[in-house]
């Protein structure tokens, strides 16, 4: 099975001092952790300015190309869901 693992981290916390180190450890933890499951995962850098959102748009055809079983995203817990912005799902989608 194949998981495609994509970061958000807005940059807002960034400008207020908030320290990535914590999101960044779980997200790796948790990558080698389904790993040891024996799932595929592929990964990418962390998205949070518009052009790594856009420079998410290759990653999105890497795992569509690759078939990918699970999509999944990881953000920080009081970080808004995507439902509040559209991160793009296809590589036509753009970021507004």
């Amino acid at each position: 099975m194949k998981i495609g693992y994509l970061p958000l981290y807005i940059k807002l916390y960034d400008d207020i001092g908030s320290k990535r180190d914590d999101i960044i450890k779980f997200y790796l933890d948790t990558t080698d952790m389904f790993r040891q499951r024996g799932l595929e995962v592929i990964t990418t850098d962390f998205c949070r300015i518009k052009p790594e959102f856009e420079k998410t748009a290759g990653f999105t055809k890497i795992i569509n190309d690759l078939c990918v079983d699970i999509s999944a995203q990881l953000y920080k817990p009081d970080c808004p869901p995507c439902s509040t912005f559209k991160p793009p799902v296809t590589t036509d989608d753009k970021v507004p």
